[in-house]
């Protein structure tokens, strides 16, 4: 009869002990460190930054960039050094909120001191700096705000009212939604991305002066081309947008398409050269 074979000493052995030094790797996030920048550019990243902090309806924040640019092109070129862009851009966001009483997102101003300031300060290690306390820091910049704000409205002599593409975009993907076959459109955001390059696109002081119809198609467009895609039943036709504007011509699109893309390639001449991470604490 056969006996049953003992068992191997390595199968016996106890678990090799946990090795408790061992320091795990913390997740790192990645910010901008705007106040070491002046450009204009980042000028627009930042009220885009705080937008979305705020939670802030697309509308708003473009509305509030569009302030920004025209402060600025108001301004004359030999003092516009002199105005602290982000004192401006807290100025023209806390306005903008006023300014659309439909999306009922007025913000409240300590909430957007705090946004403003975390944002701006950081610790050493990277860390966004507590928010103020009520004390005489918070209140200089509670005032400074509130003037700003008159400011703003002052060098735009009051014109405060902008057409936006928004609504024409909403319009347009509509229609494109019941022209693309279902399942194209369930599997690429079509609609997300066309949204999301219109709001870059306000990091650019041109759009406020182009046509919205021309606008919200350069999106569309660029949107499809990112993931290869043609609406159907048009063949080998490049100018199938006309459909939805009959006064776009193809070199004005690419005219749109093109300042389009110069704020992307900006990006990297702007923003990564402020770019910077820290790790979270546990």
């Amino acid at each position: 009869m056969d006996l049953p074979r003992p068992m191997s000493s390595s199968s016996s052995r106890p678990p090799p002990p946990v090795n408790v030094n061992v320091s795990l790797k913390r997740a790192k996030v990645t910010y901008l460190k705007f106040a070491e920048s002046k450009e204009r550019y980042v000028g627009a990243r930042f009220v885009i930054e705080c937008g979305k902090k705020l939670e802030l309806d697309s509308v708003v924040v473009c509305t509030a960039c569009c302030l920004f640019h025209q402060f600025y092109a108001n301004a004359a070129k030999d003092t516009q050094h002199a105005y602290d862009q982000y004192l401006v851009a807290a100025s023209c966001i806390y306005l903008a909120s006023k300014l659309e009483p439909s999306a009922n997102q007025q913000v409240k101003l300590r909430d957007l001191i705090n946004v403003v300031y975390t944002t701006l300060h950081r610790k050493g290690s990277g860390a966004p700096e507590e928010p103020l306390k009520l004390e005489s820091q918070y209140y200089n910049i509670r005032e400074a705000i509130c003037q700003g704000e008159l400011m703003v409205l002052r060098m735009s002599n009051f014109q405060t009212s902008f057409e936006l593409p928004h609504k024409t975009l909403l319009h347009h993907l509509r229609s494109l939604k019941q022209w693309m076959s279902e399942d194209v459109w369930e599997k690429y955001p079509i609609a997300r991305t066309s949204w999301c390059i219109l709001q870059d696109f306000y990091h650019d002081p041109r759009v406020a002066s182009l046509d919205c119809s021309h606008v919200s198609l350069a999106c569309i467009v660029l949107a499809l081309q990112s993931y290869g895609i043609q609406p159907p039943f048009t063949g080998s036709r490049p100018d199938w947008f006309r459909v939805f504007s009959h006064s776009l011509s193809t070199d004005q699109l690419w005219s749109v398409l093109s300042i389009i893309m110069e704020v992307y390639d900006s990006e990297a001449g702007f923003v990564d050269t402020i770019t910077a991470e820290y790790e979270l604490a546990e």
